[in-house]
């Protein structure tokens, strides 16, 4: 059974720390009411060192696609060197060595031709396609860094995050306090975004002045969906591109995100 892929997420991975997040705010919430200044900024200031706390353990876990692309560079080029060390100490095995060497030479020049071109091994074709679409959101005024959005929301109302991931990647990699943009969970994955996706979106989000933020797993999907909810009267409805080199940083945004919904709901 699948579970409802509208239902809004709220814990992941480490989500402990913000359930005590939520506690604090609640304290601070009663403070408030009791009028405790003094109580106020503790309760403001352990949620802050909670989430910085939250924040530092994700960042330990992103490794950039460029970083991947030099350690298997790196490995392939040991792999290189060994086996020729191996042909020239190995007359029986020669041809086997020579045969490895020029496999892994040739592994290693295709890594620094993606390292050359930002791309990551496991995915470099969909990659370059999804990133033509970031670059039609950045042209069109749609496209916001994900490193600048924080700041970027603070002074607006209600934020709200849509992932238009394939549904195993978002339900394995859920990112908290998100919207799952479709309602299919067999949608094929090559399929353009349909009317009826963002019309479904449209009764999740009523408010259209509340700012809106996109992001698939290549940058295709959120392309289109922030398109489509433009003409529709989404005026800050923003692409935030892809996540499959970035879900870390995705996560630890989800979160602040989410702490920041908290403030501002108290």
């Amino acid at each position: 059974m699948f579970s409802n892929p509208f239902e809004k997420r709220t814990r992941s991975k480490g989500g402990e720390l913000l359930e005590e997040v939520e506690h604090l705010a609640l304290l601070g919430a009663k403070a408030e009411a009791r009028n405790d200044a003094l109580a106020q900024d503790i309760a403001a200031n352990e949620r802050k060192q909670l989430v910085q706390r939250f924040s530092k353990q994700i960042s330990a876990r992103y490794i950039s696609a460029t970083m991947s692309n030099c350690i298997m560079l790196v490995s392939f080029l040991f792999c290189f060197i060994g086996s020729i060390l191996f042909a020239q100490m190995n007359n029986i095995t020669r041809i086997f060595w020579i045969a490895t060497s020029v496999i892994c030479l040739t592994l290693a020049l295709a890594h620094a031709l993606l390292i050359l071109f930002d791309l990551p091994f496991w995915a470099p074709v969909k990659y370059l396609r999804g990133r033509r679409f970031s670059k039609a959101s950045g042209k069109a005024g749609y496209f916001i860094f994900l490193e600048r959005t924080l700041n970027a929301i603070e002074t607006k109302a209600r934020c709200h995050l849509v992932d238009a991931r394939p549904y195993a990647k978002a339900f394995k990699l859920p990112l908290a306090d998100s919207i799952y943009a479709f309602d299919d969970p067999h949608r094929p994955l090559d399929d353009l975004v349909t009317d009826h996706v963002i019309e479904n979106l449209e009764q999740r989000l009523p408010d259209k002045t509340h700012t809106v933020l996109v992001c698939s797993e290549f940058g295709r999907e959120s392309h289109e969906i922030v398109v489509k909810l433009r003409e529709r009267g989404y005026a800050d409805a923003y692409d935030l591109g892809e996540t499959a080199t970035r879900y870390a940083l995705f996560q630890r945004f989800a979160h602040q995100l989410h702490y920041l919904a908290i403030e501002k709901g108290r």
